[in-house]
């Protein structure tokens, strides 16, 4: 099961992408836990590291997506962060905060789906990689 956390201020787009999503997980046979969290601010304050994906705006009241990205780096390098904005300026600095990827607003569902394929490959790897010490 993947565990995703939505950062998103406005409601209906935290909601399509919400629905997106279950709609990704069902046609790979994906189950999600999804959280939804409306700035930034309350997301660091509650974060707990059992996440597998952050998809998170950029433009967000009380505290930004490039500030709640940093300090989410100082509690969980190994997550995988998804910028989602309208804010293309920013693409270079999600390379500071190790981001996944990084979609332009309004969200294209193709290109959606293609990297959040991608992102789940990525994770399912991780999370399947045992330690030999």
């Amino acid at each position: 099961m993947l565990k995703i956390a939505i950062v998103e201020d406005n409601r209906q787009s935290s909601e399509d992408l919400k629905r997106l999503i279950l709609q990704c997980g069902r046609e790979i046979r994906e189950e999600t836990d999804i959280h939804c969290y409306y700035d930034g601010l309350s997301f660091i304050e509650e974060y707990t590291a059992d996440y597998d994906i952050v998809m998170m705006d950029i433009e967000m009241p009380h505290m930004n997506g490039m500030e709640a990205a940093k300090k989410l780096r100082e509690m969980d390098r190994e997550v995988c962060l998804i910028f989602l904005t309208v804010m293309s300026q920013y693409v270079f600095a999600g390379y500071d905060v190790d981001a996944s990827a990084f979609l332009v607003k309004p969200v294209n569902e193709d290109l959606f789906r293609a990297e959040f394929l991608r992102i789940c490959k990525k994770v399912n790897r991780r999370n399947s990689f045992t330690y030999v010490f």
